[in-house]
Parts: structure tokens; C-alpha cells; sequence
């Protein structure tokens, strides 16, 4: 497995991370969500880094392929949060007159959604590592 690929993971993480902080300190009645996915995302980047220390200590695992796979698909699922997170340049034209333009891009269901997505990447990584493991 490419090592590089588990830390990208990981950057990614810190800056979705991050524009969720912005989000919590800007938009009424999101705090909640946040939080739930928040710490979703820091469990699954701790995660993602014990899995990227295993896998380039040994990286003839038999699952390392599977293994590898997961961490594209949750470093593809980060990439699509961020671009629905990232308020882009309107909202920076926006704050500088001085008008809150952060609103929270998700429905009501869509962070459980995102959760649910990223639970079920850290237990398909979790069994990949767990069978070479036996």
C-alpha cells in the first residue's frame, strides 16, 4: 500500500476537520450535527494513521490490497464532504461586507448518511487488518 495514500487521508481529515470548526462557530442549530460527525472524522483519521503504521511495517499483507482500497474510498468520501463543506469565495466576498454567509449544506438525515458511510469504511479496514492478523 502507498503510505502517501493513508496521510493524504489524514491532511484531508484536519482541513474537513477545520471547516466543520468554522461552521459550529457561524451557523445557528448546526453545533449538534457537527459535533456528531466531527467526531466521526477524528476517530476515523486516528484510525487511518494506525492503519497506514501497520501497513508500510508490512506491507506484504495479504489484505493489504483490500486494505488499500478502503482508504481510496474514504480519501474519495472526504474529498466529496469537503466540496460540500467549503464555503467557497461567495461567503469570503460576503464576510468582508460584514454579512454571515455560512448556511449548512446538509439535510436533516445527510450527516447520519455520512456517518453510517464512514463507519462502514473504518469496520471494512478494521476486518482487512483482523484477517491478516489470524
Amino acid at each position: 500500500m502507498d503510505p502517501g495514500t493513508a496521510v493524504a487521508v489524514g491532511t484531508l481529515s484536519a482541513k474537513v476537520l477545520s471547516i466543520l470548526w468554522k461552521y459550529y462557530k457561524d451557523v445557528k442549530d448546526a453545533q449538534h450535527d457537527i459535533n456528531l460527525l466531527a467526531n466521526e472524522l477524528e476517530y476515523s483519521h486516528d484510525l487511518m494513521q494506525k492503519f497506514e503504521t501497520v501497513a508500510s511495517g508490512t506491507p506484504r499483507l495479504p489484505m493489504a490490497a483490500s486494505l488499500h482500497t478502503t482508504i481510496e474510498q474514504a480519501l474519495s468520501e472526504l474529498k466529496t464532504l469537503e466540496k460540500k463543506l467549503d464555503p467557497g469565495t461567495g461567503a469570503k466576498a460576503m464576510r468582508r461586507l460584514g454579512k454571515r454567509a455560512l448556511k449548512w449544506p446538509f439535510a436533516k438525515g445527510e450527516v447520519e448518511q455520512w456517518i453510517t458511510r464512514f463507519q462502514r469504511l473504518k469496520e471494512t479496514a478494521s476486518l482487512a487488518l483482523n484477517m491478516d492478523q489470524t
